[in-house]
């Protein structure tokens, strides 16, 4: 960890990509450098990014809907992990966040702890106050979500992730009405019923900072993330969310 921070350099964007379930060690490294590859493909040259592949242990098995619901709560674990590196990182830093399914909760939940919010019980340490005297700004936090599993009201204010988009300078959402997957998200919990964001998208008025947009014409109703990185069309509209938009100094 100290040699990732000491690395850390305001003038290059951090990215991370958080994986979906069903995804080994292995997996998560081979897609994320495909991810990687397929975002600074057309970026512009001059735009240098340090990648960061987080993988997080969602490894598939035997009783896949017990361990889906294990996974949605370790999702929690990784939220509070991502937080508090992030918490650590340059203040002048621009980070960008890249969720896939569950990949969704971690993003949104350490977005969350990052704007002050409570995840478990938790809270961060306000490490701008006590390094810099209160005087010390957070890093700048971009993030895309693509077919968010987790429940369709969760950003809203008050709710379990409800700091995420205060904490956010732009969000962007691809959402997707007719994934086969996200269709069954309600049996995931027998208590509340609720439906997947990346499912029905967020209601209401979200404000500037929020882009949404149903892709479900481009991708169909595979939940499989390479579909989304294989195409070309919504790999442009996440560049900007990850600091490669050629606009972006």
């Amino acid at each position: 960890m100290q040699d990732f921070l000491a690395a850390d350099n305001p003038q290059i964007p951090t990215d991370f990509y958080v994986h979906g379930n069903s995804i080994s060690a292995d997996e998560a490294r081979e897609q994320g450098m495909t991810v990687y590859h397929r975002l600074v493909a057309c970026a512009p040259s001059d735009r240098p990014i340090r990648m960061i592949i987080w993988s997080w242990p969602t490894d598939p098995g035997h009783h896949p809907l017990q361990l889906l619901r294990e996974h949605a709560c370790r999702a929690d674990t990784d939220a509070w992990y991502l937080g508090w590196l992030i918490n650590r990182m340059d203040r002048r830093d621009k980070v960008g966040l890249l969720g896939f399914s569950f990949g969704t909760r971690v993003v949104t939940g350490a977005m969350h702890l990052l704007g002050g919010g409570q995840l478990c019980g938790k809270q961060l340490a306000d490490e701008a106050s006590q390094q810099a005297g209160g005087s010390a700004v957070r890093p700048t936090i971009r993030a895309a979500l693509l077919a968010a599993a987790e429940n369709s009201d969760w950003l809203e204010p008050g709710a379990p992730n409800g700091q995420a988009i205060p904490r956010a300078d732009q969000m962007l959402l691809l959402n997707n009405g007719c994934d086969s997957a996200l269709r069954l998200y309600p049996h995931l919990d027998r208590c509340d019923r609720a439906d997947a964001l990346g499912y029905v998208g967020l209601w209401g008025d979200s404000g500037e900072k929020v882009q949404q947009f149903d892709v479900c014409c481009m991708v169909g109703k595979r939940h499989e993330a390479l579909s989304y990185f294989y195409n070309d069309s919504l790999i442009a509209r996440m560049r900007p969310y990850m600091f490669l938009d050629s606009d972006q100094r």
